[in-house]
């Protein structure tokens, strides 16, 4: 198991919005893509300072399965504790890289264990058990109220990637099952690894599209040649719960909609900037609708038809620019103009943020 850099970045980002404290599982002992004085360099790059600032107290991981093919690199208890987390336990299907707690995640975890972590890590476990359904509800049933979690798994494969997924994801399929268990926040990130750049190309859900501004819903996964990962955050919160299963937007009754529209208002109006962030370059035409490609300095630009020859650009979030956006198209009267189903004026959903 193992996280990429933008996970990483990720992580850091989000304790610079909200520090992180308490207990940290990860799923799997987690390998690390960069040395000791590396993450120092990331943790400088984000304008954050670590609790452990000298390389000699952090140490080189020699647990993993990796750790002689991948190099000198960080172990993932130091990387952590330089976020000042120090009570970090893998969780395994065995102790072969020092699990701390064996457990078969394809089954219920023990209820002692539920609302235990503030954060969760997963570096492509879920990709790799038989049930992935079972072991998403166990990570949001790890998690505390007000606990995060990143989850990094595959969404294809190639001829050239020598991992072996057991399973690969839709970006929907995590989303929908957050939203739909009332998750404060979530977003999904994926990932497309050109051969060509050492960087992938980074889009997130978009929002807009989610609550049917556009396209009724409907979301289409990115399919490509290069390999695509998802990174997925999520954060719970009072009243979430775990064990309710989604409908897929084509199959979703009225009433659901409603509900789901809701709750992903409620993520719209928090307006929260993006954690996750990729390199410049063209959007490739077989981007369908429904994301946002994320630019260096956290921005992005619309995806997908609607708006193919401009790639209207946007800020960190959806909401404040939506007016403008309405802008652009009214002085474009004698063109088609998507369908709107849902006004912005719909109220938040009455879940736990209005309790």
């Amino acid at each position: 198991m193992g996280i990429d850099a933008g996970t990483m970045q990720s992580i850091i980002r989000e304790h610079a919005r909200k520090p992180f404290s308490g207990k940290v599982y990860t799923l799997g002992r987690q390998k690390m893509p960069v040395s000791p004085e590396g993450a120092l360099t990331m943790f400088a790059s984000l304008g954050v300072v670590p609790a452990i600032t000298q390389t000699s107290e952090l140490h080189i991981d020699t647990a993993t399965i990796e750790a002689e093919t991948w190099g000198a690199t960080i172990r993932d208890v130091d990387f952590f504790r330089m976020l000042g987390l120090d009570e970090v336990y893998a969780i395994d299907i065995t102790n072969r890289e020092g699990a701390e707690i064996v457990l078969d995640l394809n089954y219920p975890v023990p209820s002692s264990l539920a609302n235990s972590c503030e954060l969760l890590v997963d570096g492509s476990l879920l990709d790799n058990i038989f049930d992935p359904t079972s072991g998403l509800k166990n990570i949001a049933k790890l998690l505390m109220p007000g606990g995060r979690c990143f989850v990094h798994n595959m969404a294809n494969t190639r001829i050239d990637f020598s991992g072996i997924p057991y399973t690969m994801f839709n970006p929907l399929w995590f989303f929908d099952y957050f939203v739909w268990n009332e998750f404060y926040y979530c977003q999904v990130y994926v990932n497309v690894y050109s051969k060509d750049n050492a960087d992938p190309e980074v889009y997130a859900i978009s929002l807009e599209h989610a609550v049917r501004h556009w396209d009724g819903g409907i979301i289409r996964p990115i399919v490509s040649e290069d390999l695509i990962a998802l990174n997925v955050y999520a954060e719970k919160g009072p009243y979430s719960t775990w064990d309710k299963m989604p409908t897929q937007h084509v199959y979703r009754s009225a009433a659901d909609w409603d509900r789901y529209i809701g709750i992903v208002e409620g993520y719209r109006a928090q307006q929260r900037a993006h954690v996750q962030f990729g390199p410049a370059g063209p959007i490739p035409t077989n981007i369908p609708a429904g994301y946002l490609r994320i630019w260096p300095d956290g921005t992005a630009s619309y995806t997908g038809l609607e708006n193919q020859d401009r790639h209207l650009q946007v800020g960190s979030n959806e909401r404040t620019t939506y007016p403008e956006l309405e802008k652009s198209r009214s002085a474009s009267a004698t063109r088609a103009r998507p369908k709107f189903i849902v006004p912005l004026t719909r109220a938040a959903w009455r879940g736990w943020h209005s309790r």
